[in-house]
């Protein structure tokens, strides 16, 4: 019987065979070696498995799967974890770059650690990059970056803290950026499609309020930017990726029984009733672009298509400003039913 190895490389792919072979040769040149690598191919048109089964040939470590129907995003990324064998999962996107000593230096952090970590990224940025783009992502690395500052750790409570003060971003970085003990998945649950834009902030959320974060301050992964990538085609729904994704993220955290212990480390902050002001502001925000939206001539009924997804998975808010305002926004789809 084959032994398990101590790594997982996941990398799910997708139309990535402009960028799979330098992320590939990444991948094989760690110091550290007991891994195996799976690349599992979401349905693509391209030449991407070619590229991978080619790898496969050389490296047994590398193990190619092919989905027989196309997952999604999110999808894929559950699949990559249902695959895995390893003790521990590596995420490293097809777009993505990892130093040589990335394994080596995240696994002796996460041996002494509750099994969640983390480190500090690099951005390559493709093309010819938007200066506010590029200006949006350089910030944001600063600004996680410092949630950290001289500790390089943060407690469940801590993390909780910190998300709160920085709610309106991933404090913790790209699925590329961390290494994860395969059993917390198990423990506390897989990627949740609900969400097309945020779905790894809404995971890390669950795993650092249960165990805490470990971060490593060097920069031993490069997120790619590009016209191509999922993360900014999604930049061009606004509504479902941005504010929708909120909503649903904030409405887990204030309702959800997963959260429980983080709304717990905010009572005893005394910042009980925050959460709920941030799910206000996102509801808020949420149903005036929907109205907005409906009175233009003609009514882009895209917004209320997307809303009615959403409110259809979630269970009501409890708060009564927002049960007013979850009935208005049911009232407002109604009425736009009728609009031709």
């Amino acid at each position: 019987m084959v032994s398990a190895p101590r790594v997982s490389i996941c990398v799910p792919v997708y139309n990535g065979a402009p960028f799979l072979d330098a992320c590939l040769s990444a991948i094989v040149a760690q110091t550290f070696a007991d891994f195996e690598v799976l690349i599992v191919d979401d349905c693509s048109s391209d030449d991407s498995v070619a590229i991978a089964r080619r790898w496969a040939i050389d490296d047994p470590r590398i193990k190619v799967h092919v989905n027989e129907v196309n997952r999604g995003l999110v999808g894929n990324w559950n699949r990559c974890i249902e695959l895995s064998r390893g003790e521990w999962i590596k995420f490293l996107f097809q777009d993505d770059l990892m130093r040589p000593d990335c394994l080596a230096a995240m696994l002796e952090v996460g041996e002494a650690s509750g099994g969640f970590v983390a480190c500090s990224r690099d951005f390559l940025f493709e093309g010819s990059p938007d200066p506010v783009l590029e200006a949006f992502y350089l910030a944001n690395k600063d600004e996680v970056d410092s949630i950290y500052g001289a500790t390089r750790s943060l407690s469940p409570h801590a993390y909780c803290v910190a998300k709160l003060d920085h709610f309106n971003i991933n404090v913790v970085g790209e699925p590329s950026v961390v290494l994860v003990r395969r059993r917390l998945f198990a423990e506390y649950g897989t990627f949740d499609p609900m969400l097309v834009q945020i779905c790894d902030s809404e995971m890390w959320n669950r795993l650092g309020s249960n165990v805490g974060v470990e971060f490593i301050p060097r920069a031993l992964v490069t997120f790619r930017v590009h016209a191509a990538s999922t993360s900014e085609a999604n930049r061009g729904r606004p509504f479902r990726g941005g504010i929708l994704d909120g909503i649903i993220e904030a409405w887990k955290l204030c309702e959800s029984p997963q959260f429980g212990r983080f709304r717990d480390s905010l009572r005893r902050a005394g910042r009980g009733n925050a959460l709920r002001k941030q799910l206000d502001i996102k509801v808020h925000t949420a149903f005036y672009m929907l109205r907005d939206a409906e009175q233009r001539q003609p009514p882009d009924l895209q917004l209320r298509r997307e809303l009615q997804t959403v409110l259809d998975q979630l269970g009501g808010f409890r708060q009564a400003r927002q049960r007013h305002l979850w009935f208005r926004f049911k009232r407002l789809i109604g009425a736009a039913e009728a609009v031709p």
